[in-house]
């Protein structure tokens, strides 16, 4: 992309999007919740303690599988 066409680029989207206008990223965000628990239960390593959480979105509904991301002993 040429300097000028970014340029142009540039200035349509500030027309677009003019000053005290609410933009999505400003907008509150819902809020999901996390829940916790702990794994003392272990038969291979016994007398260890594990805290997980696992973090539910506020629009997730359950009506099909969830994305999932899992971190061991940390983010």
């Amino acid at each position: 992309m040429s300097f000028r066409a970014a340029l142009i680029l540039i200035a349509v989207v500030a027309a677009a999007f003019p000053q005290g206008r609410v933009h999505a990223a400003d907008a509150p965000a819902p809020r999901g919740r996390f829940l916790k628990g702990v794994f003392e239960s272990s038969t291979i390593f016994p007398g260890t303690r594990r805290e997980w959480s696992v973090y539910v979105p506020a629009e997730y509904s359950g009506a099909e599988p969830a994305r999932l991301m899992v971190f061991q002993d940390g983010p």
